[in-house]
């Protein structure tokens, strides 16, 4: 595990607006509770109601943002300093939203062939009825409840890991296609965990990002090495790019990542914060 000296803000946090266990406002008060300045909540493809965003919004420490998959496994796009109630932003969500219930639908209906019946209003509820972001993490809580197996994480391994029995793949589109959506939307699009991705085509990926437009890159991560950050710093100096850093955390969906365990320290997040006035209305 490797993070930046001095963190002080935790760029890449998960809320139960997707697949975290805390609320936006339980977050913000861990931020305060773990002498961190700030945060981004970056959920998958939503960010909750105009409730929950004018209270990110105004609690001055928090930045809104979303964390949005492509094609390739793991390769993913955060987006910084999203404006809620901008029309192309909106209608993206709603589409991605039918995408994720469509997927729903169909896994529900392999785990009924497997004699492990879930209905799909069973998983709705463990987000309260809001469709949002509603994901497999979801399935496995409702799987855990009804004593199919013996933890989240032995849910995925049997039944909903990629390749497995339930498992239903979403539609999703290109890593350019949503660099491009991101800087339409009047947001800072920055390239997430790059160590996550297959190493085949990792190179590939970063370079086709840096062309479409890619403003950062997630330098500071727990699973980077030191070896792999400074080989990262060093291609950000050389092309430009803005350094940000997150744990990743999703509460007690992975126990072993807390809040503030990667991020970046305040020198770090001054040119982050100045980079994304160039691309955002949002400030901190």
């Amino acid at each position: 595990m490797n993070k930046s000296t001095n963190i002080l803000y935790d760029l890449h946090v998960h809320s139960t607006v997707s697949d975290g266990t805390y609320s936006p406002e339980e977050l913000i008060k861990l931020t305060s509770d773990n002498s961190l300045r700030g945060i981004a909540i970056t959920d998958h493809d939503s960010v909750g109601d105009q409730k929950i965003f004018k209270h990110i919004i105004e609690s001055r420490i928090c930045i809104p943002g979303l964390e949005l998959s492509s094609l390739n496994n793991n390769v993913h796009i955060l987006a910084y300093g999203l404006n809620w109630t901008e029309p192309k932003l909106k209608n993206f969500l709603k589409n991605q939203q039918r995408h994720r219930m469509n997927a729903l639908i169909k896994m529900c209906e392999k785990s009924k062939l497997l004699n492990v019946p879930i209905e799909v209003e069973e998983v709705l509820a463990q987000k309260n009825g809001d469709i949002g972001a509603i994901g497999r993490p979801h399935i496995a809580a409702v799987m855990l409840e009804k004593g199919y197996v013996s933890s989240i994480r032995d849910a995925f391994n049997r039944y909903l890991r990629k390749g497995a029995p339930i498992y239903e793949k979403k539609e999703r589109h290109t890593h350019a296609y949503l660099i491009k959506k991101v800087l339409e939307w009047g947001a800072m699009p920055v390239l997430a965990h790059p160590g996550l991705i297959e190493e085949h085509i990792r190179k590939n990926i970063i370079k086709e990002s840096i062309d479409a437009g890619i403003a950062g890159i997630e330098i500071y991560y727990p699973s980077h090495s030191e070896e792999y950050i400074q080989e990262l710093v060093q291609l950000a100096h050389q092309n430009s790019l803005v350094i940000t850093g997150g744990s990743d955390f999703h509460g007690t969906n992975k126990p072993q990542v807390y809040l503030g365990m990667a991020g970046i320290s305040e020198e770090d997040f001054s040119i982050f914060s100045k980079r994304l006035k160039e691309y955002s209305n949002f400030t901190i």
